[in-house]
């Protein structure tokens, strides 16, 4: 969901007469998105979907802006908007795979320390 109104945002940026303050604000939620989508990346090990999100995290971070022309940022946010909007498929499915894996680690876990408590019996 929040990808969904990190692309809208991003593609509104295309209208004219936007203040400033839209902006430094798209560039926090922008910023805090694609750092979330790598995480999650990262912990599915997707490198791929991984070094772009933090690219783009790099290039939409709100403490040391980068400075580009407008017609350039227009085409950044119409491909971050449709990588958010791709990827979204992939991370759900992967959060699934991901709660997945992470329920069966637990049983592992739960099953090891089971199995060291009869030992030590």
């Amino acid at each position: 969901m929040i990808s969904i109104i990190a692309s809208g945002m991003l593609l509104m940026c295309l209208l004219d007469g936007l203040p400033y303050t839209y902006f430094q604000i798209l560039r926090w939620a922008v910023c805090g998105v694609c750092g979330y989508r790598a995480y999650l990346s990262y912990t599915l090990e997707e490198k791929a979907w991984m070094w772009g999100f933090i690219f783009a995290g790099v290039l939409f971070n709100p403490i040391s802006p980068i400075r580009l022309d407008r017609d350039v940022w227009a085409v950044v946010d119409v491909c971050l908007a449709v990588l958010l909007l791709l990827s979204l498929k992939a991370i759900r499915n992967g959060g699934r795979y991901m709660l997945e894996k992470s329920l069966k680690l637990q049983l592992v876990i739960n099953s090891d320390k089971q199995k060291t408590k009869e030992a030590s019996k």
